[in-house]
């Protein structure tokens, strides 16, 4: 730190100490979750920054985030709801009503103005074309103990968890995260390259032929890629020299790379396909050009909810038009 001004400094190490203490009581109120949904005879996989931040961090705090995704079954969804509101959280908002979205967040809120958020996933994506690259069958059955988080906790697998961390930071590309109220297209943010790296090292020489037949068969080889490559430039990840040779070898464009890289129209049109049967479909176009109205209330504040409705549809259009004028 030498040369580093004593005001940045004291600056770092206060933010540190908020970090540290944070996830301590983070770790407490998500393990008497975990706790309780098993103890309910629920399932459940720890997903992406707490699964990382307690199996490949040197400590669970450097691995900032502001929530703990945890993924149960479809027809777990609704009871372990519930039981996360009998512990204190407080269900949110929700964009869509069924087929719009595949997660509602509990946030449980205490002293110095601390929130602590789990997101209650039932499938690993709220696309539903891309939720369709991971079954909750198939994460729960490979899922590994976390018992660094609680006795009962498991998260994904390393292999998985890098898969996911890999096509997660290109979703980013059409669907922007939030940082102080300013939303960001990217899929370049930092702390998502620093999972990307710390799993990679963690993997094995079996892993990584895992990792390449399992990235072939899910159409994520240039996905994989993409973010392995990226976590080289950042923190010079080391990786076997023949899987970068079979990555790029393999490389081409999948209907997975169409959809994360295309304007939204082309992920509507994906998405929608997804939906089984007729009715699915138009159920889910529906969820979209109708929210429910307690969403569209906290979103554009009180009125008659057709005119909310016809203000959004005029936002969403004219942000449709500009970003394809813009690409």
């Amino acid at each position: 730190m030498s040369g580093v001004p004593d005001t940045l400094t004291e600056a770092l190490r206060a933010r540190r100490l908020q970090y540290l203490f944070w996830e301590d009581r983070h770790r407490h109120f998500v393990g008497l979750a975990i706790g309780a949904l098993t103890e309910a005879g629920i399932r459940s996989v720890v997903l992406k920054g707490t699964a990382c931040a307690y199996s490949v961090y040197g400590s669970p705090s450097e691995r900032v985030r502001g929530d703990t995704d945890i993924l149960v079954a479809s027809n777990d969804r609704v009871r372990a709801g519930e039981i996360l509101k009998t512990l204190g959280f407080r269900r949110g908002l929700t964009f869509a009503r069924e087929r719009g979205s595949s997660q509602v967040t509990y946030a449980k809120e205490e002293g110095l103005g601390w929130s602590h958020a789990i997101d209650l996933h039932w499938q690993i994506n709220n696309s539903a074309f891309l939720s369709r690259l991971f079954s909750w069958d198939e994460l729960c059955e490979r899922s590994v103990p976390l018992a660094s988080l609680c006795e009962a906790a498991r998260s994904t697998a390393p292999v998985d968890g890098l898969l996911i961390s890999c096509f997660h930071r290109l979703v980013h590309l059409g669907s922007p995260y939030t940082v102080n109220g300013i939303a960001h297209y990217s899929a370049d943010r930092l702390i998502w390259l620093s999972d990307i790296d710390l799993l990679s090292q963690a993997l094995s020489a079996s892993d990584w032929e895992e990792l390449y037949a399992r990235a072939r068969d899910k159409g994520l080889i240039s996905a994989c890629l993409s973010g392995i490559n990226a976590a080289r430039a950042a923190f010079g990840t080391e990786v076997p020299h023949n899987v970068l040779e079979r990555l790029a070898e393999a490389a081409e464009v999948s209907t997975v790379d169409i959809y994360l890289y295309g304007k939204p129209l082309t992920r509507l049109r994906l998405d929608t396909g997804a939906q089984s049967g007729l009715w699915g479909k138009i159920a889910f176009i529906g969820e979209h050009v109708f929210p429910p109205a307690d969403y569209m209330h906290a979103q554009f504040g009180g009125g008659w909810l057709p005119a909310l409705y016809f203000g959004r549809g005029i936002r969403g259009i004219s942000k449709l038009l500009s970003r394809r004028s813009q690409s």
